[in-house]
């Protein structure tokens, strides 16, 4: 026998042995029921976080200077309360790598330089206990052990950041469990007629289609099938939105106000005449070149504005137009040197224009199609009935996006602008008439027969159940 495992052993190996025992047992125990052990004995210690009443952040006047490092993030907008706590909000992507690194990377960057110390969090309640994992004193493994739960969407920006730099951080929850367990119940019960409704919205678009041949003029009818095809999920932004600048051009529409719609098709446009791999690579020489033409006060600036894009401190959109315009302004000069520069970067420029136009493109498109949307079918509209059908097509659109989990802001907005047609009876009352009066005859196996009320049982109704509180989710549930 080894001498160690003699009985005259030191103690203290005995008392390692235990501790490591105790701790598989713990182990064992605590992560077999999901973490239940360790959440009710934190909820029988839980104290509540107080928000802190000041921190060390800046003056207002400072607020509205912070520069976010590109790569990390953009700052969209800010508001000035009639308080003086600041509060950041963050917009998520959910189960997103890259975006939940930017996320730990956007508060580590507020924590650093502003003294963030307390982070609320979605889907959660209470305060979070990510000192269980960021004890753990080897921090090269914290942090290869955080790096595969978060690919694994397991953890969450916020949490990755807690646990492998930054364990002094508050993360705390503000779901409230009941409501989120009642809504998340109400969602897997509605799971089990997902298959079954889905086929009565294929049957009840088809329906529709057929009845606006009767309804609608070529043009709405054209507009409807573009936006269908775009709203499908394939590849058809770019078609329809062109579609919409024609259509508007046609009907004698201003577009002024859709910069995003025009800024889109230019980019299409470009893309057809840009070698982007040469292009790419002759922005260094590009760079180098600049040097030996600018004068004196123009190369400082050129060399300040240079260190800071290279330092992120400057964004890719506003360095690439001031190269831009460095050019431009060389081809109006009268020097051989500038205009042979100007023509060699040919390529370079129409590259620096594309990526501008690229960066000045965001979600604020789609809310612009919309617009424009409205202002073409207002031109379009004959009559009421089209405008009804319309609105029809609207809806069951939003009944279809709400299976596959892609409804927007607009969507939502009209939503609750409009619930009350959200109901079998909307479709029944339209639908019927219009039936009758070109003639339909199916009967459920393919063909309609508008006389018969089991025939329209199959119209989708929606009932919504609002929770008792503004701030959970709400769950819409379909049903027969």
């Amino acid at each position: 026998m080894i001498d160690w495992q003699t009985r005259r052993a030191k103690p203290w190996l005995r008392t390692v042995a235990l501790l490591v025992a105790l701790i598989f047992i713990v182990h064992d125990v605590v992560w077999a029921d999901g973490g239940g052990l360790v959440q009710s004995l934190a909820n029988r210690n839980k104290v509540d976080v107080a928000v802190p009443s000041s921190y060390d952040w800046p003056t207002r006047a400072k607020l509205d200077a912070v520069a976010l490092p590109e790569a990390l993030g953009e700052i969209k907008k800010n508001f000035q309360g009639s308080r003086d706590r600041i509060v950041i909000h963050i917009q998520d992507a959910h189960a997103n790598e890259e975006a939940q690194r930017n996320i730990a990377g956007i508060l580590d960057y507020f924590a650093k330089n502003y003294g963030l110390k307390l982070i609320n969090l979605e889907g959660a309640e209470g305060e979070l206990f990510t000192e269980l994992f960021s004890f753990f004193p080897n921090k090269e493994a914290r942090k290869n052990v955080a790096d595969y739960f978060l690919k694994e969407a397991r953890l969450t920006g916020p949490e990755y950041l807690a646990i492998v730099d930054r364990p002094e951080l508050n993360l705390y929850g503000v779901e409230d469990r009941q409501i989120y367990e009642e809504n998340r119940r109400a969602y897997l019960d509605a799971l089990q007629y997902k298959d079954r409704d889905e086929k009565v919205l294929a049957d009840l678009g088809k329906l529709m289609d057929d009845v606006s041949r009767f309804v609608f003029s070529d043009d709405l009818r054209d507009m409807l099938h573009y936006r269908q095809a775009f709203q499908s999920g394939g590849n058809e932004l770019v078609s329809y939105v062109r579609h919409l600048v024609e259509t508007a051009r046609k009907e004698n529409i201003a577009l002024y106000d859709y910069p995003g719609m025009h800024s889109l098709l230019s980019l299409i446009d470009l893309e057809k005449e840009i070698d982007f791999d040469k292009a790419e690579k002759s922005i260094e020489d590009l760079i180098n070149d600049l040097k030996n033409v600018l004068t004196r006060e123009k190369l400082s600036e050129f060399l300040t504005n240079t260190v800071q894009f290279r330092m992120k401190k400057m964004k890719r959109a506003d360095y690439y137009g001031y190269l831009q315009v460095e050019i431009q302004n060389m081809q109006s000069t009268q020097g051989a040197g500038q205009e042979e520069l100007a023509q060699k970067y040919d390529e370079v420029l129409r590259y620096l224009k594309y990526m501008r136009l690229y960066d000045s493109i965001d979600v604020a498109i789609f809310s612009e199609i919309e617009a424009l949307e409205r202002d073409i079918k207002n031109k379009l509209f004959r009559n009421e009935e089209e405008v009804q059908l319309d609105r029809l097509f609207r809806i069951f659109e939003i009944y279809q996006k709400m299976f596959n989990f892609t409804l927007t802001k607009q969507d939502a907005d009209f939503f609750y602008t409009y619930r009350d047609e959200f109901k079998a009876e909307t479709f029944r009352n339209f639908l019927v008439p219009l039936l009758k009066q070109h003639q339909f005859s199916r009967e459920r196996s393919g063909k309609w027969n508008p006389g018969s009320s089991r025939s329209w049982r199959s119209l989708p109704v929606v009932s919504i159940r609002p929770a008792s509180r503004p701030i959970s989710r709400k769950t819409i549930i379909l049903s027969l």
